[in-house]
């Protein structure tokens, strides 16, 4: 009798799930793909547990409202203000921040500039880096370097120039940044400077499309690699494996260095550069 009432609800349970999927699907694309998997999976009797608790319907609508409030917010917040607005609880949206980035993933439609700060790309800040600049004069700028990290922030100087840290992320909000550092400086040369790694190459590729600005790249080659491998660190398999997929494309700007990566085991942080170039007074 008891197993027979459990599995009643289990099913009640799926419904209402399914239910809340459909609701849902219409409501976003990248929900939409998510939603379609799920809907395939349960009615089958597949396991769902990799993305949501099919016993907790509860959790399950929440997930689904913090991850449209996530990939439809257009203002930059901070994660605790759009959880605050969302749920009337400043931390609900930290708990299942996990969740939402890995969902988001693996079903959002269209590229990511950023595996990584994943919830950057919808606006949503986990920290509080802020975006920083320093140089000289308007009247003097003749060039823009956009660095990837603070130390390169830090460390690095050149007469002429400004540079720009936007904070580890590269959402909409920052992009318009640089925009409007185009308008103001228009005859500026642009340079993009960061680890010699997969993602710091993805960054650079989405900056200029997403810019419309033609960077050029700064110690991110061959030459750079090859004075600082001993300071390298080991390529990871699933890096390894995006390597040598860029290396597919003919149009690939980054192929030689990419080459000898892969030859070498290897990627360079930025901060190795900075800091050694600082050091010898380069």
């Amino acid at each position: 009798m008891k197993n027979r009432e459990r599995e009643k609800e289990k099913l009640r349970q799926e419904f209402y799930t399914l239910v809340l999927l459909w609701e849902y699907k219409e409501k976003n694309e990248t929900l939409a793909n998510f939603a379609k998997l799920l809907q395939a999976r349960i009615p089958n009797k597949l396991t769902v547990k990799k993305y949501i608790d099919i016993e907790d319907v509860h959790s399950t609508e929440g997930l689904l409202i913090g991850m449209l409030h996530v990939l439809e917010n257009t203002e930059e917040k901070y994660i605790r203000q759009l959880s605050l607005e969302v749920f009337k609880n400043p931390k609900q949206l930290e708990k299942i921040a996990t969740k939402i980035k890995n969902i988001i993933r693996e079903f959002h439609c269209e590229p990511l500039m950023s595996t990584e700060d994943v919830l950057g790309e919808f606006n949503v800040i986990t920290d509080v880096e802020e975006i920083k600049i320093k140089g000289c004069r308007e009247d003097e700028v003749k060039s823009i370097v956009v660095v990837q990290t603070s130390e390169a922030l830090h460390f690095y100087e050149k007469p002429n120039t400004l540079i720009v840290f936007l904070g580890g992320h590269y959402n909409p909000a920052r992009i318009e940044v640089l925009k409007q550092l185009q308008q103001q400086y228009p005859d500026a040369q642009w340079l993009y400077w960061g680890n010699i790694e997969y993602r710091s190459f993805q960054i650079y590729k989405e900056l200029c499309i997403k810019t419309d600005i033609q960077f050029e790249t700064m110690h991110m080659g061959v030459t750079t690699l090859n004075k600082y491998k001993e300071d390298g660190v080991s390529l990871t398999k699933v890096e390894t494996g995006k390597l040598h997929n860029s290396l597919k494309d003919d149009n690939e700007p980054f192929k030689d260095v990419i080459a000898l990566m892969l030859d070498e085991g290897i990627k360079l942080e930025q901060e190795i550069v900075a800091l050694n170039m600082y050091t010898n007074g380069e």
